[in-house]
């Protein structure tokens, strides 16, 4: 038997989604107005410099964007289906034509960077400032692709808290490598508009590195809700009583909610994802995750 959200649980739920991306995206927006603020300290050569060599990285942001939202589309249609597969195919694909785009950006940045900038401005001292901004800040865009397709699908399935603490991380960083590359803190020189740069490539590294830890994270717990959820659907309530038990209070109401919504299923999907998981179990028994009596 289905269940139908009332207006109030609907708008419960969208709150819950959407307010960490509005959270994620207003951090977004002060990452930029740092570096900003932090420049005006160096000067306005330095800043109208970093100002229009990020029009250049704009173009590829928004193609990440674009790829990442259309991405995100049909996870989220292929999630609710409990395809993961699927989605596993569709961020994989979406991986490889955002690392070329990305590639592409980085030759023509780093080899190129005085031609991109003359694109932008007539003024000598800018372009000669902007030129060594974007030379490093091309060695982002490779960190910048992958984060933003992969925290772009983790959104699409429901992960959203991870991505707002990934991108406020990220800003944390931004700011100390900022200001210690601007203002040579802890005995580093001076860098000025380059010191920007290497905080950008430092943020962005930070972010893929919290990317493969929560990966690898998910992959020792290996069993997603909805498996779970389908294998326990074809079994009696007193097993399901037993698995409830062993588990938090928050996280045996979510995966009975999961259950409810999941509707009617077939016995053969029961079956098949009960087998999925026994192997699940034997493999984390056997490389000692996990102890089977």
């Amino acid at each position: 038997m289905e269940k139908t959200l009332s207006t109030k649980e609907l708008y419960g739920w969208t709150l819950k989604l959407a307010l960490p991306i509005m959270i994620s995206n207003l951090i977004g927006t002060l990452v930029n107005t740092a570096d900003t603020i932090m420049l005006g300290y160096v000067g306005q050569s330095a800043m109208a410099a970093s100002s229009l060599a990020n029009q250049y990285t704009f173009v590829l942001f928004c193609v990440f964007f674009g790829m990442a939202t259309g991405t995100s589309v049909l996870c989220a249609q292929y999630w609710g289906k409990g395809d993961r597969k699927t989605i596993e195919r569709l961020v994989g694909l979406a991986l490889r034509f955002a690392l070329i785009f990305s590639l592409v950006f980085t030759v023509f940045s780093f080899f190129a960077p005085v031609s991109i900038m003359k694109l932008f401005s007539d003024s000598q001292e800018t372009i000669e400032s902007g030129a060594r901004y974007l030379k490093v800040v091309s060695l982002s865009f490779v960190f910048m692709a992958i984060s933003q397709v992969y925290l772009g699908a983790l959104r699409s399935i429901g992960k959203v808290v991870f991505p707002s603490v990934v991108v406020l991380i990220s800003l944390f960083v931004n700011i100390f490598f900022n200001a210690t590359f601007i203002f040579g803190l802890f005995g580093m020189p001076k860098l000025g508009v380059v010191g920007v740069a290497m905080g950008t490539v430092m943020a962005r590294v930070t972010e893929v590195l919290l990317c493969i830890i929560f990966s690898f994270k998910s992959e020792i717990r290996e069993v997603e809700t909805q498996d779970l959820a389908k294998a326990l659907k074809g079994t009696d309530a007193e097993v399901q009583e037993k698995i409830f038990i062993n588990m938090s209070h928050r996280a045996a109401a979510m995966l009975r909610e999961d259950m409810e919504f999941m509707g009617p299923i077939r016995k053969s999907d029961v079956i098949e994802t009960q087998k999925k998981l026994m192997e699940i179990l034997k493999r984390l028994n056997e490389s000692g995750e996990i102890v089977i009596s």
